[in-house]
């Protein structure tokens, strides 16, 4: 399991883009933790790496997921995001799926069925 959450974070930081590094920040009131790169290469990334998990019980793909976004990168949590909208009829309800992502330790908003992370102060 570790070894696909190491050739995504590759992939991510092959992908850096240094003028979307740079403006990501301006987007954030707070510090946020970016690599830099252009939703459509995450969503892209996150696809490709997906069809290779797929068929993984979907225990493993959360559990994946989780650890995306423990990492803090905006770009990690958008594959997440996609991941888990893409199990979404097998999705726990929602009380669950958010003690599920330890939110006592970080602050997140709901768009629609995805969980995107914020500091809210």
């Amino acid at each position: 399991m570790n070894t696909i959450l190491e050739q995504i974070r590759q992939e991510l930081e092959n992908s850096v883009d240094e003028k979307t590094q740079d403006t990501a920040q301006n987007f954030f009131k707070e510090e946020i933790k970016a690599y830099g790169i252009k939703v459509p290469v995450i969503n892209k990334i996150g696809k490709e790496f997906f069809l290779k998990i797929k068929s993984n019980p979907k225990t493993e793909i959360f559990a994946l997921c989780e650890k995306l976004w423990k990492s803090g990168y905006l770009e990690e949590s958008f594959i997440a995001c996609n991941w888990s909208y893409a199990l979404h009829k097998h999705h726990p309800p929602i009380p669950i799926l958010l003690k599920k992502l330890h939110l006592s330790k970080c602050n997140f908003f709901i768009f629609g069925f995805v969980l995107f992370p914020c500091q809210i102060n």
